[in-house]
């Protein structure tokens, strides 16, 4: 019995774990709230919701430290899937308007959501805000989209759904490594 005592006394304890600080409630809307995007900076967020109650799903963006959501999109169709840039000025998104595609807009209003991409996926916009990574529906090859020109870059790796990352061409044959914005 002493001896289960001290071995209990004496085997690691676990971690608290990290201190995340104090939470903090930023919706209280009795619909649907999806797909959330945080900023690089943990300061702007972006969620898909049905909090309009228009009967489908638009982008609103918040900051991260409260205060009222900003309607950033009012289309009929469901727009989803946010993604704010690194540097906070453009968030990008998937949208079943007409035309049905990729669209960035500014994330506080001060113009219209474009379109850059038909039937694509996004992976993210790059840190100059300047390209976005998308997956294309016809060959599921991640690309380079530039976003003022509208060229692509060629395809040279392919993501790997299951697990998070991608693989890339060498010479030797296809290598595992992370997708950099």
């Amino acid at each position: 019995m002493i001896g289960g005592v001290l071995w209990r006394d004496a085997a690691p304890q676990p971690s608290a774990g990290p201190s995340i600080g104090p939470l903090l409630r930023l919706t209280s809307d009795s619909g649907l709230t999806t797909e959330p995007s945080i900023s690089a900076d943990g300061g702007l967020i972006a969620s898909a919701t049905d909090r309009s109650g228009d009967g489908n799903l638009d982008i609103w963006v918040q900051q991260a430290t409260g205060g009222s959501a900003i309607r950033l999109t009012s289309d009929p169709a469901d727009d989803r899937e946010p993604d704010v840039s690194p540097g906070d000025s453009l968030i990008a998104f998937r949208s079943d308007r007409t035309p049905r595609g990729i669209y960035v807009a500014p994330p506080l209003g001060g113009g219209a959501p474009r379109k850059v991409c038909d039937d694509c996926q996004v992976w993210g916009l790059t840190r100059d805000n300047r390209r976005i990574l998308i997956t294309e529906q016809r060959d599921l090859m991640l690309n380079r989209l530039d976003l003022a020109t509208g060229t692509r870059s060629a395809a040279i790796i392919s993501p790997d759904t299951s697990t998070g990352r991608c693989c890339r061409r060498t010479s030797g044959g296809w290598s595992s490594t992370r997708i950099a914005r």
